[in-house]
């Protein structure tokens, strides 16, 4: 039995009534265990580029960084494990210089908010973003 087949929506298209900034479930949106950088790792599913691809592009623009209002919020609670190749991936990306915003960590967890997470996972994706991103942005998935 394969695993379920990752449908990249966008996440951005809020139905009526739900929240702006509404968290996203992460286990259940996405998949509970966060492993894959990209797809030549592992079984290459479910990887950290998808994950930002479906939930952070508007991460890319300038202005999201700049506006005071605009927040991701990610809840992990329904996540089992993550690793380091995926948290740098995912979330380190957004902290290379060669992106040009210039943000810091305490910018990057003011708009990036991680709820129900495990100390020992958000520890983890701190240091990645501490550590900076080590991804090739050459490659595409």
């Amino acid at each position: 039995m394969g695993a379920p087949k990752l449908e990249l929506e966008d996440h951005n298209s809020k139905e009526e009534g739900e929240k702006e900034n509404a968290p996203i479930n992460v286990g259940s949106q996405f998949y509970p265990s966060l492993v894959n950088r990209d797809k030549q790792q592992g079984e290459g599913i479910f990887t950290a580029i998808q994950f930002r691809n479906k939930f952070m592009l508007e991460c890319l623009q300038a202005e999201w960084w700049k506006d005071l209002n605009s927040q991701i919020v990610f809840n992990f609670k329904s996540v089992n494990e993550i690793s380091s190749p995926w948290a740098n991936e995912a979330f380190a990306y957004f902290m290379d210089p060669a992106i040009g915003f210039n943000i810091g960590l305490r910018k990057f967890l003011s708009k990036i908010k991680f709820e129900g997470i495990s100390s020992v996972h958000k520890q983890l994706i701190i240091k990645e973003l501490e550590n900076g991103y080590r991804g090739d942005r050459k490659k595409l998935e």
